[in-house]
């Protein structure tokens, strides 16, 4: 008898026994559990198969149970399993069961398909060679086949089992492959008004006109545009195929990314008493404005008077089509009258899913002493260049004000130090080049506690050291981006580690309250050598608000600060101010 007849009449004997069971049912009125027992033909306790459920609440869950148990015993290879009677009594419902016996598979023959495929899916003949049959292990075995057709140029591939035969108690069958029509991505449409570049676009989605057809690929668009920062889908993907060619018709709209953001913030006077100082800050942050994804950030402080600090960054992804992309940043600080440092990096990024990036990269920085009456102590003319890697990865839900997910950043780096000539510095105990080691490390997780509530716990640290370090070598640590509620860079560190808690609840998307404390600990060689306090535990904590206005997201907080043991200085606080405006 042909497989086909077999399993037909198994259909229809399976049918028939399931409609018998349903149309018997008595429907039971009243309270309680409704009790099942399935025992075998031959009187025995049916077990050691299948383990299934003995209570329900109602009739239709224990019928459906039913039809659960004999779907198991298929895929356990007792293919002719069914049930002889179904008894009710109130309400119990005892059923008899035939289980037959197990189906094994004598031979899968795939030796029509090109090895290459099934080693890369992962088919060898052993894994169905006097197995019992598993009709989850066919269909797993037919969708990792259509699977690597479909990411591999072939979207219209066919699996299927030819030749089946049943002999005894073992079925063999001879499985095909037609993989039809080879199919390649001719042309990507974009509608819309995004500005944004094809060749961006292309490398960023890993897909490019004259590519096989992906259906990986092809199906991850979606979430990869959701990545960036400054496009959205208006409406899904299309694929249009025909007979000649195939079309991707992507339609989407460019978001509002780019920042203009400023801080002022007021804090005593420490050399005059009753009158505050003001500090500040101004960012313009300019993303996709070229439509190539590109990112050029330029920021400005003065955080201390007489005291500038610029910084600015070129960020321009996939370079001449490659996964490559550059990173240039120049960075200039002006110490009141006494130094200035000039820093320049060169990057080379490898692009990641997600925006993320490995990097190597080289910063050179040069300090330099103003003026003929500046002592050099505890300053020094320095110029360092180091080499190092660094890596992002970052997965939030939602970036200006996440509930879940985590931003990491690190650094590691080693290079040559040098140390100019000077008559204030003692020849025999300074080393005039030396190696210079560097780290820096940034990780924040955001966890969703309840529906508003969120809890951010952050990590940070930096290490750089050196053979005779001075001052301007250091770590400024201090305001609003680095330990709240001590004044800007006013903590020096040659090592610092600074750990945050921070509870949220949110308003809006934009808004929320916020508590938050700032740990910290670090060590200043400089002082160190100078016999000084080189080391302490300063902490911070408060509270403040954020919330979206039409000019743009305002931020406040106040923050107390306490070090070397001291308590806190309510006439000390600080407050600070902010607005971000996005465009």
């Amino acid at each position: 008898m042909s497989c086909n007849v077999k399993l037909q009449q198994l259909k229809a004997i399976v049918g028939i026994l399931l409609v018998c069971i349903l149309t018997f049912a008595l429907e039971v009125c009243g309270q309680g559990l409704y009790n099942l027992s399935i025992i075998e033909s031959n009187g025995q306790p049916f077990k050691n198969i299948v383990e299934y459920q003995k209570s329900f609440k109602d009739s239709l869950l224990r019928h459906k149970q039913l039809q659960w148990v004999l779907s198991e015993m298929y895929d356990k290879g007792y293919l002719a399993a069914s049930f002889d009677s179904v008894h009710y009594l109130e309400h119990n419902l005892n059923a008899v069961i035939t289980k037959g016996g197990v189906y094994k598979w004598a031979t899968i023959n795939a030796g029509h398909i090109d090895e290459g495929i099934l080693s890369s899916i992962g088919f060898r003949d052993k894994l169905f060679y006097k197995k019992p049959f598993n009709h989850d292990g066919v269909r797993g075995l037919q969708e990792a086949l259509l699977i690597y057709c479909e990411n591999h140029g072939y979207p219209f591939a066919v699996v299927k089992l030819d030749s089946v035969e049943i002999e005894s108690d073992e079925i063999s069958a001879v499985l095909t492959l037609e993989k039809n029509k080879e199919i390649k991505i001719d042309s990507i449409e974009i509608k819309g008004d995004a500005n944004i570049s094809m060749v961006y676009l292309s490398n960023f989605i890993g897909i490019a006109p004259g590519d096989l057809y992906n259906e990986r690929l092809v199906r991850d668009i979606h979430l990869r545009i959701k990545e960036l920062r400054f496009l959205k889908e208006k409406s899904p993907l299309q694929v249009e195929f025909s007979e000649k060619s195939t079309k991707l018709v992507l339609d989407l709209q460019g978001k509002q990314a780019s920042q203009f953001n400023g801080i002022v913030g007021f804090m005593p006077n420490n050399k005059d008493d009753g009158k505050l100082l003001v500090t500040g800050e101004a960012r313009l942050k300019l993303l996709n404005s070229l439509g190539n994804g590109e990112l050029m950030d330029i920021n400005w402080r003065s955080l201390k008077p007489r005291t500038q600090d610029l910084k600015s960054r070129l960020v321009y992804p996939f370079l001449f089509s490659s996964p490559f992309g550059a990173d240039v940043q120049f960075t200039l600080y002006k110490k009141d009258t006494l130094y200035i440092d000039l820093i320049s990096s060169i990057g080379v990024q490898y692009l990641l899913r997600g925006g993320n990036f490995l990097k190597a990269f080289a910063n050179n920085k040069e300090t330099r002493l103003l003026g003929e009456y500046v002592s050099s102590l505890p300053y020094g003319n320095v110029r360092s260049t180091i080499y190092g890697l660094g890596y992002k990865s970052q997965k939030l839900d939602y970036l200006y004000n996440p509930k879940k997910g985590y931003a990491l950043l690190l650094e590691l780096g080693a290079g040559n130090k040098r140390i100019k000539s000077d008559p204030d510095l003692d020849p025999d105990s300074v080393e005039h080049n030396s190696t210079e080691l560097e780290g820096k490390f940034a990780l924040d997780l955001f966890i969703p506690l309840t529906n508003r509530n969120v809890l951010n716990l952050g990590l940070s640290g930096g290490y750089r050291s050196s053979k005779s370090m001075f001052e301007n070598e250091l770590f400024r640590l201090g305001g609003i981006s680095t330990l709240r509620g001590f004044d800007e860079e006013s903590i020096l560190a040659s090592f610092y580690s600074v750990y945050t808690f921070e509870y949220r609840y949110l308003l809006e998307q934009n808004s929320y309250l916020f508590l938050f404390f700032d740990g910290s600990y670090y060590e200043n060689e400089v002082a160190q050598m100078k016999g000084e306090d080189w080391t302490d535990q300063p902490i911070g904590y408060g509270a403040g608000i954020s919330f979206e206005t039409k000019a743009g997201i305002f931020n406040i907080n106040y923050a107390l600060g306490q070090q070397k043991g001291n308590p806190p200085d309510i006439k000390a606080a600080k407050i600070h101010f902010g607005i971000v405006n996005r465009f």
